[in-house]
């Protein structure tokens, strides 16, 4: 008999009496009463060396949630299966309400691995941080607009008058670099998205780049603090002198999907549909 070791990554603000994680456990073990549970809470103990050991890892929660069990496994091979259990839940493999037949058609062996690239961000060339999303760079107020200058493969690009560049991966152009004008990329694609964030032209848009590409980002004279965000949950402040540099991570992270859960119903019912919803607008397709 095969011997399952499922992890379960559960985000307490979003259930926070574990009811949550009690149900999901209940579940796993009337469809595999063999499995080996392990429990993180918030990622606390989740490091690469531990999911090494788990033939899946479950991120309840929503995609904040994926996010930082992403960057705590960097470099593992484990794929994750998120529950969403938030509001959008774009990179999750299901819902709550429909875990049990999807956990079900997982152990049969019938679902999909989705590689999806990530990002490696270095200050002043030392040890980098990794996103799934994005890295963002914007001022702590609203007060004076930043200048930058951009660079690419170590050829100067453009100086940015912004409040913040949004540097994002295909997954992330479906998060805070579409908010900001950016365009949808398919997950499946290798490319690093650069978009200014409220730029102070208009001629200046999004551009898109083959992953092999390096951005060097440097700074003119700053009067204020700014800060460098890692998909949106760790925060570096940065200096005038610093030099932030980003290209494509040697590793890349497994995220389960179904055939049936077809990426383009997924854009439409949880982004472009919402989106329409906030503007009074229907889908009448």
């Amino acid at each position: 008999m095969k011997e399952y070791n499922i992890g379960i990554n559960v985000n307490l603000s979003k259930d926070p009496e574990e009811i949550v994680l009690n149900r999901i456990q209940n579940s796993i073990k009337e469809i595999l009463p063999e499995a080996n549970i392990m429990i993180f809470r918030n990622s606390k103990g989740l490091t690469k060396d531990v999911s090494q050991k788990l033939n899946l890892l479950l991120a309840l929660g929503g995609d904040g949630t994926i996010l930082n069990t992403a960057r705590s496994i960097y470099g593992s091979e484990v794929s994750i299966f998120g529950v969403n259990i938030g509001n959008l839940g774009f990179l999750s493999s299901c819902d709550l309400k429909n875990f049990n037949y999807y956990f079900k058609k997982w152990v049969l062996g019938d679902f999909i691995i989705n590689q999806r690239m990530m990002l490696k961000c270095s200050i002043n060339g030392k040890q980098g941080n990794f996103a799934l999303n994005d890295v963002v760079i914007a001022r702590e107020t609203l007060s004076r607009i930043l200048k930058y200058k951009i660079f690419i493969d170590d050829k100067f690009y453009t100086s940015y008058t912004a409040d913040g560049i949004i540097v994002s991966t295909p997954t992330g152009s479906t998060a805070y670099s579409f908010s900001a004008g950016g365009p949808i990329i398919y997950p499946d694609l290798d490319n690093i998205c650069i978009t200014p964030i409220c730029p102070h032209t208009q001629l200046l848009r999004s551009i898109v780049l083959d992953s092999n590409k390096k951005i060097t980002i440097k700074f003119e004279k700053l009067e204020q603090n700014i800060f460098l965000s890692i998909d949106g949950q760790n925060f570096i402040k940065l200096q005038e002198s610093d030099e932030v540099i980003i290209s494509k991570s040697q590793e890349k992270i497994n995220l389960i999907n179904f055939k049936e859960i077809d990426y383009f119903t997924i854009l439409r019912t949880k982004l472009i549909n919402k989106t329409r919803e906030c503007a009074g607008e229907n889908d009448e397709v």
